[in-house]
């Protein structure tokens, strides 16, 4: 290694501030590069793209030796198609003859021949590091959007992230000699919001502030919180939904009759029980619904219910967990154009309600730009604060409120509607500490717990494929970072929920035809997803500028396929995220503060005491969450973008058969998947 790059490498392991991707010359970096190869990446035998499944199969043209996932999903579209493989046994096929050996569902036909597309690759490509931010921006002009989205597809830019080189002097040395440099972020301010930040210096130091353009950017995608009049109404279409057998009647294969027609009876029943269910609960409003026969004519009663459902969904992940897939699918039918005849040109649909939206239509954006709106939305949290500090900070923050409500208030918008854009905003932040923290704490663990470079003695993190279970070969070095690349690409997944959840409703409801087909998880809705594609684009190359060039496993991201098959069931697989990490993180922290003299003995003779236990769970986790385990079948899971998830969850689904299964329950496990209630 060059001295210049030496001296370089241990001012950034020297400083744990220090950011992990700095400006070079062109020699340095491609130096760097080439450097940071190890030789397990360049091992015989292994797939040249993700480097840590076997290859089976070598292209003829490219001269690559690749495993069965990255084979299809290079080669699945334009000249590459057209290339020739050979197996190990020297049996050469075509493209065709390949992807219909991994039993992959059969291109569709029709107005949406591009669904068959729709496994989104994102290539690894280390030299372009540099290249512009903006390249992950949604275009303004995509006409795969719904006509009822247009009026604000202008909203549909992805958020900038701003990544700085700044170096702060202090903290402890570290040796640790990896080609990652992962600086500590849980005492940094976010990557991706350091666009939007003020940094007011005094003598006491620097107090971060969010800055007005966070705000509009953010405000795009957070929805409006509810009302008392909305809940009302929320309540009619969860009790609507939890009487329906919509998808038994309509998702079903083989049976005589035609399909519009029986899509047309659901949604008229579908309509008539909400109308009865309004009559019995207020009777008066029920009356006027009730007076109109067509339900047409009661079409904006029908599209404000549903818009409410999708709305209290989104900012509520763990509520509606049955009944929004009914909605759903029910609003999937009903933006068909077809059906929209049978039912007399009836939209069920309307554009989200959201902050910004909200305030747009009524003349008040200036309270986005107000710089009191940070305080008035900044979360009072007791962590390691007295009750003086609290109380004057809930004073402070219900001031800056009232404030506010007074300063934009005006005939087209009164106080009580800003307050509510202001406690939607506040929801924003909630829904991330609850949701994005739990990753953020797990790669503190990572960094804590474990020397990427040198495995402590009982706890080393490699995986050897096909003992154990593993579908992957990584030293602990490489399985360290691999871990630590994933944490970091779900911790953007879900800073950016509401956005990817924003843009999944409007492909799913945008009146892409969908084929119904099963997967091998029963029946599901395939469907091409391109918002959310382009969305997941841009976060994964941007996680893959920030930890580096040496990036670990495959860059397929499966959408529209047997895997992921449309937008509802990608929001499903990570909204799973917290649910997987939060009981870990408890029991973690609940670990040191067993006091019970007999709980002590028990952890001591059983685990060798409270810090032992901790590196068991965590061992254990780093090491069968993320081996690539997991799927139906072998050519599924492993290291893509999704089969990260599916691992985590296969590990979470085998809990109760680990010994330390009884220090979960111990400290309040009940279960990785929540309530359905």
């Amino acid at each position: 290694m060059s001295s210049e790059s030496t001296n370089k490498l241990k001012r950034v392991l020297d400083n744990n501030d220090a950011d992990d991707i700095d400006e070079e010359d062109g020699d340095v970096s491609m130096n760097r590069k080439f450097e940071s190869m190890s030789e397990d990446e360049e091992t015989p035998g292994m797939c040249c793209e993700c480097t840590d499944q076997p290859s089976v199969v070598l292209c003829l043209e490219c001269k690559d030796e690749l495993c069965e996932v990255c084979s299809i999903s290079i080669h699945r579209r334009g000249t590459r198609r057209s290339h020739k493989f050979k197996n190990k046994d020297d049996v050469e096929f075509t493209f065709e003859q390949l992807n219909s050996n991994t039993h992959r569902n059969p291109p569709l036909h029709g107005k949406d021949e591009e669904i068959q597309t729709n496994n989104i690759e994102v290539e690894n490509n280390s030299n372009n590091n540099n290249n512009n931010n903006n390249n992950n921006s949604i275009s303004n002009n995509n006409n795969s959007i719904n006509s009822m989205y247009r009026g604000t597809s202008n909203i549909a830019n992805s958020l900038p992230f701003h990544h700085t080189n700044q170096q702060r002097n202090g903290g402890g040395s570290n040796n640790h000699q990896i080609n990652n440099h992962h600086k500590d972020e849980d005492e940094e301010i976010d990557e991706d919001e350091e666009k939007f930040i003020h940094k007011n210096e005094d003598l006491t130091g620097f107090v971060p502030k969010l800055s007005k353009d966070w705000f509009i950017e953010r405000s795009k995608f957070i929805p409006v919180r509810l009302n008392i009049r909305e809940r009302n109404d929320l309540r009619l279409l969860e009790a609507a939904l939890h009487v329906s057998e919509y998808t038994d009647k309509i998702d079903i294969i083989h049976v005589g009759g035609s399909k519009s027609k029986r899509i047309n009876e659901q949604l008229r029943s579908m309509c008539a029980i909400l109308s009865g269910l309004l009559v019995a609960s207020d009777f008066k409003k029920g009356q006027q619904l009730v007076e109109n026969k067509d339900f047409f004519e009661n079409e904006e009663f029908f599209q404000n219910v549903f818009e409410i459902g999708r709305r209290h969904k989104i900012m509520n992940p763990a509520k509606m967990r049955t009944e929004y897939g009914k909605m759903i699918h029910l609003l999937q039918d009903a933006s068909d154009d077809d059906v929209k005849k049978n039912l007399s040109g009836l939209n069920m649909i309307k554009p989200l309600k959201t902050v910004h939206l909200f305030l747009s239509e009524r003349d008040g954006l200036k309270l986005l730009e107000d710089p009191l709106l940070e305080v008035a939305t900044r979360e009072v949290l007791a962590d390691n604060k007295t009750r003086p500090q609290i109380q004057r900070e809930i004073h402070q923050k219900e001031q800056a409120i009232k404030q506010l409500s007074r300063r934009y208030s005006s005939s087209q918008l009164r106080s009580e509607e800003i307050e509510v854009c202001i406690y939607s905003i506040c929801d924003n932040h909630t829904f991330l500490r609850e949701n994005r923290d739990p990753v953020k704490k797990m790669k503190h663990l990572l960094k804590e717990y474990f020397d990427p470079s040198v495995p402590e003695k009982g706890f080393s993190l490699a995986l050897e494929h096909g003992i154990g279970g593993a579908r992957l070969s990584h030293n602990h070095r490489k399985q360290y970072n691999y871990v630590y690349q994933s944490l970091s690409l779900w911790q953007r997944i879900l800073h950016d929920m509401f956005k990817l959840w924003y843009f999944a409703e409007v492909d799913l409801l945008g009146g892409h035809r969908y084929q119904l087909s099963n997967t091998g998880q029963g029946l599901n809705r395939i469907q091409s997803c391109p918002n959310v594609g382009k969305i997941m684009h841009g976060i994964l190359r941007q996680t893959q500028q920030k930890v580096g060039d040496d990036w670990v496993g495959s860059s397929v991201i499966h959408l529209g396929d047997h895997n992921v098959p449309n937008s509802l069931v990608f929001i499903d697989k990570y909204t799973q995220i917290s649910r997987i990490l939060s009981p870990i993180v408890l029991t973690i922290e609940f670990i040191p503060k067993i006091k019970d003299p007999n709980l002590i003995r028990y952890i001591q003779s059983t685990f060798g005491g409270p810090e032992h236990l901790t590196k068991i769970i965590l061992c254990d986790f780093f090491k069968h969450a993320f081996d690539g385990s997991g799927a139906d079948n072998f050519f599924d899971a492993g290291s893509c973008i999704d089969g990260r998830l599916t691992s985590a969850w296969q590990w979470s689904a085998q809990i109760a058969k680990k010994n330390y299964y009884p220090i979960f329950l111990l400290a309040g496990f009940s279960g990785f998947d929540g309530s359905f209630n």
